[in-house]
């Protein structure tokens, strides 16, 4: 009887020792966003639709266009010692690479026209969309997908592809609210380009 006490107790203080190394730590989140200024440029009607035949939508007269291209990257520390790894930091970037961010209008109206002015002014709503970021949300929910990782405990080369679908499942996130808000835009008759200004003469 004594020996069976004996080894449960060793038993007990071995689970004991192991659950402490993996204990559920929660990250530290680091999320950030580097913001430019697109770049404008007027060129032919057809030039401006082919750049815009993949948008949600397409104002041809007038016609412009605002097109960009977020990109992100991400990098991890884990806890050190033996044992379960966990994630402890996470850094995620968001940023717009030089040339990802451009305007084009209509080259049939000089600049300062009363015509381009009305089309920059609707495409600067665009770029109002396209320069914001939710970073609260995003390090939330970010947070929230990290400490589910650290508590299902994965081996330690599934961490890197773990922590790859947290960032995109969050940029995605995002990146469905700035295309909705876009098409939105677009839909709204009021703040088309010949709404907002109607002592403008458009060409057919």
């Amino acid at each position: 009887m004594k020996k069976l006490l004996i080894a449960f107790c060793l038993c007990f203080c071995c689970t004991g020792v192991s659950y402490a190394e993996c204990s559920v730590k929660k990250p530290s989140v680091q999320l950030s966003f580097h913001k430019i200024e697109p770049q404008y440029y007027s060129k032919p009607a057809k030039d401006v639709q082919k750049a815009c035949s993949d948008a949600t939508y397409v104002s041809y007269v007038p016609v412009g266009c605002t097109r960009y291209y977020i990109s992100y990257e991400y990098n991890y520390k884990t806890s050190k010692g033996k044992g379960c790894k966990q994630i402890t930091n996470v850094e995620m970037k968001l940023y717009y690479k030089k040339g990802d961010f451009y305007v084009y209008i209509d080259d049939r109206y000089p600049e300062d026209s009363c015509e381009y002015n009305a089309i920059k002014k609707h495409e600067d709503m665009h770029v109002k969309i396209d320069q914001t970021v939710r970073k609260k949300k995003m390090k939330k929910k970010l947070e929230e997908c990290i400490l589910k990782i650290n508590e299902d405990k994965p081996k330690e080369q599934d961490l890197n592809t773990r922590v790859g679908q947290c960032a995109k499942e969050v940029f995605d996130w995002d990146e469905n609210i700035r295309k909705n808000k876009n098409k939105e835009l677009d839909f709204d008759e009021e703040k088309q380009p010949g709404a907002l200004d109607k002592s403008c003469k458009w060409e057919k």
